[in-house]
C-alpha cells in the first residue's frame, strides 16, 4: 500500500510542479502538447511544456514500469477556448479519466480482504490489484473543467500547474490527500 501512495505521489509531483525547454507556438498548442505527453506518460516531454520541471523518473532512480502508466491511459481532453493576452494566457478545458475515487475504493475494499487472507501479499500483487481496479471502472469517468494558465518563457508558452489541474488530471482526486 505504501508503495501505491508513494507512486500516487510521484504522479501528483509530476503534474503538479510547473521546464526550462519546450512549450509551444500558442497557448493551445503547449496544453494540448502537455496533455498528449501525459497521455503517452512521457514525463519528459510532459516536463518540457511546465513553467518548472519535476523528473519522475531521476528522483525515483527506477524505471516506469508499464502498470504504472495506468493512471493516464483513459485521460481525453478537449480544448473549449483560450485568451491570450501578451505574456499570459488562460485555455479552458475539459479533462476526463477514470474516477479515481472509485478506483481507490474498489482498490481498498480487494486491497483489505487480500490482506486478510494472504498477509505476506507482494507488492506485484497490490499493483496488479489497482491495475484490476482502474480496469473495472474504466468507463466510470469524471470530466472536469478547468481554466489551465500559461506564460510565455523565451517565446514558447509554459503551463503552469495547481491543484485544480492535478484534480481533474487524476480523475477528480484531491491534491489535499497527498499534503497531509
Amino acid at each position: 500500500m505504501r508503495k501505491i501512495m508513494v507512486f500516487l505521489s510521484a504522479v501528483l509531483m509530476a503534474v503538479s510542479m510547473a521546464a526550462c525547454s519546450g512549450g509551444g507556438d500558442n497557448a493551445e498548442t503547449a496544453v494540448s502538447g502537455y496533455l498528449d505527453a501525459l497521455k503517452a506518460y512521457d514525463l519528459e516531454k510532459s516536463n518540457s511544456y511546465l513553467v518548472e520541471a519535476y523528473n519522475m523518473l531521476a528522483e525515483s532512480g527506477e524505471e516506469i514500469k508499464e502498470e504504472e502508466k495506468i493512471v493516464m491511459k483513459y485521460l481525453s481532453y478537449a480544448i473549449k477556448g483560450s485568451e491570450e493576452n501578451g505574456d499570459t494566457a488562460v485555455v479552458t478545458v475539459d479533462i476526463t479519466n477514470v474516477n479515481m475515487q472509485d478506483v481507490l475504493k474498489a482498490y481498498m475494499a480487494e486491497g483489505l480482504a487480500a490482506a486478510f487472507e494472504n498477509p505476506e501479499m507482494t507488492e506485484e500483487e497490490m499493483m496488479q490489484m489497482l491495475v484490476d481496479a482502474f480496469e473495472a471502472n474504466k468507463d466510470n469517468t469524471v470530466t472536469t473543467t478547468v481554466d489551465i494558465n500559461l506564460t510565455k518563457a523565451d517565446g514558447s508558452w509554459k503551463v503552469q500547474t495547481d491543484d485544480a489541474l492535478f484534480s481533474a488530471l487524476m480523475g477528480g482526486m484531491s491534491a489535499d490527500l497527498f499534503n497531509q
